[in-house]
């Protein structure tokens, strides 16, 4: 996962860097920051580095990056492996906006997956809206201790 606190005040530098480690991941799948206000020089930035870039007006959050997806495209498949919005902004309509362009940009692939967690119903809400079902299938989440070698 990215930090995705980047903004003016912080400078371009921390931008930077959240684009060369998006940028690793993104060899693999599609990446999309999303932000209120960030000034056109840094979206280009962005833009420029193969990054879809959602800009949503009137906020006062000068520059915050607000959320992001990650999707890996297959021939036949899109799977949608993360989609984040910052606790302060959520309920705001930015996850549709995301899922939307998710959408948008794998129109041609006919199957689509993803995981939610099952503790976890406004995502499970949103991607219902969009027509997604559950197969019925149930994941596992294994942890190894930190204090084994």
């Amino acid at each position: 996962m990215i930090r995705v606190d980047a903004s003016c005040e912080i400078g371009f530098g921390h931008i930077s860097r959240c684009i060369v480690l998006a940028e690793s991941i993104g060899k693999i799948s599609k990446i999309c920051f999303i932000s209120r206000f960030m000034p056109e020089e840094f979206i280009q930035k962005f833009i420029q580095a193969g990054f879809e870039f959602l800009k949503i007006e009137n906020d006062d959050n000068f520059g915050n990056i607000l959320g992001f997806y990650w999707n890996r495209n297959m021939k036949f498949l899109s799977e949608l492996r993360y989609l984040f919005v910052i606790n302060k902004y959520r309920g705001l309509g930015i996850g549709k906006e995301l899922l939307s362009s998710c959408l948008f940009n794998t129109s041609k692939i006919n199957r689509k997956q993803l995981w939610v967690l099952e503790n976890n119903p406004s995502a499970i809400n949103l991607y219902k809206k969009f027509g997604y079902e559950f197969d019925g299938l149930v994941g596992h989440i294994f942890i190894r201790g930190n204090n084994q070698k």
